[in-house]
């Protein structure tokens, strides 16, 4: 009974011992942390299930990040996170994603990203704001390579754990998954590196997106429709209608198809030229 009330087997030994009762006791935490908050006064009543004290292991911290929709091809569980925070200027901290929500918050367009981090130093506090980075390499047609977890195994609760072989996560004993089950691509040697744009070049009309491409041995630039992958940082992805190489207009195409407009030529907003106007019997137009 002395032990469901809390006390260790030391102190029920010292009572067995003495034969006294004692009219102080010390009540020891089932778990190590940080007193948080503070429920009880000396000298208070309390009961069975009262809670005295909240102590909160703060060795290790959960950080929520918002990322927008355009960025979830490029999230992946286990990346790193570098993030930093306006209470401690100048420094950079690191973790590895754990958690990505499959939902998409309507009005802020953005999801939920948590990311476990290593707090030993108890540098970092609860409910600090911080701004976080991801920085992914991309192959093929958007997709996330890292060669270093080829033939890796991750633990799927821990991201931290990362092992050479199958086995269980020594933390939660859920077995280990392949690298590649999480939407890495390891083995970049049979995949083209993508073909990117920079996201100031192409002209969106909501349906279509354009491109003003450099005629082989000419001045001139020709209007060509391109098929746009995911947006990557500052650059588009071209899925189809561009070949590497080919010189495109990256600055100042909206400039180039207004003028086009005006005089009624193969624009944004005209795929085709437009009719030449004429005026009616005995007037000039």
């Amino acid at each position: 009974k002395l032990k469901l009330l809390g006390l260790t087997d030391a102190q029920v030994k010292e009572i067995e011992r003495s034969g006294k009762a004692k009219d102080k006791v010390t009540i020891y935490a089932p778990t190590g942390g940080i007193v948080v908050e503070r429920n009880a006064t000396e000298g208070m009543y309390v009961q069975t299930g009262t809670r005295i004290y909240s102590i909160a292991d703060l060795s290790k911290l959960w950080i929520y990040l918002d990322a927008y929709e355009t960025d979830l091809p490029w999230i992946r569980y286990g990346q790193k996170v570098e993030f930093s925070t306006k209470a401690i200027p100048g420094k950079t901290f690191a973790g590895k994603i754990s958690f990505i929500s499959p939902i998409v918050d309507e009005a802020t367009r953005t999801t939920k990203v948590r990311v476990t981090v290593d707090n030993s130093k108890g540098l970092l506090k609860p409910g600090l704001f911080v701004d976080g980075i991801v920085r992914a390499s991309i192959y093929g047609a958007g997709k996330v390579m890292d060669a270093s977890l080829e033939g890796k195994y991750i633990g799927p609760m821990h991201p931290e754990i990362v092992q050479d072989s199958p086995g269980k996560c020594p933390i939660c004993g859920m077995d280990l998954v392949p690298a590649e089950e999480l939407g890495y691509l390891t083995h970049p040697e049979d995949v083209l590196e993508p073909l990117v744009i920079p996201k100031s070049a192409p002209l969106l009309t909501g349906t279509r997106a354009v491109v003003y491409v450099k005629a082989p041995e000419t001045s001139r630039y020709e209007l060509r429709e391109i098929s746009l992958g995911p947006l990557a940082g500052d650059f588009y992805i071209v899925e189809g209608g561009l070949d590497e190489g080919e010189l495109v207009v990256s600055s100042g195409a909206f400039k180039i198809d207004a003028d086009l407009q005006i005089r009624g030529k193969k624009s944004m907003m005209n795929p085709e030229d437009s009719i030449e106007m004429k005026g009616h019997a005995g007037h000039n137009m």
